[in-house]
């Protein structure tokens, strides 16, 4: 996803570096610790949900799609244990368009 400075859903973070935080006043504060401690309880909660839904089944699927707000964070610790998953260069929207698949089908089955 590419920086637009115009777009307000930025704030005021400086991207790619979001380890530092843009204060109104210009001030970079660095906020690594805070990310660092966020993303260590984020990745055990879906590590352990994904190995609760898949187990020993990920193995015999195509692939694992991982979307969604978090899928950047993690999709490197995800590939390590299943080596099948995959994402997409807007994976925000897979969410959006899983669902709007998911009601195209089942308006074609109904």
């Amino acid at each position: 996803m590419n920086y637009n400075p115009d777009c307000p859903a930025w704030g005021n973070l400086t991207w790619p570096k979001v380890e530092e935080f843009n204060l109104a006043n210009g001030e970079l504060v660095d906020v690594s610790h805070l990310l660092r401690q966020a993303r260590a309880g984020f990745e055990a909660v879906v590590m352990d949900e994904a190995n609760r839904v898949f187990g020993q089944k990920a193995a015999v699927l195509d692939g694992i799609i991982v979307g969604g707000g978090g899928a950047e964070l993690l999709l490197k610790e995800l590939k390590q244990r299943y080596p099948n998953a995959i994402s997409s260069d807007e994976p925000r929207m897979m969410v959006a368009e899983g669902f709007c698949r998911l009601g195209l089908l089942s308006l074609l089955q109904s």
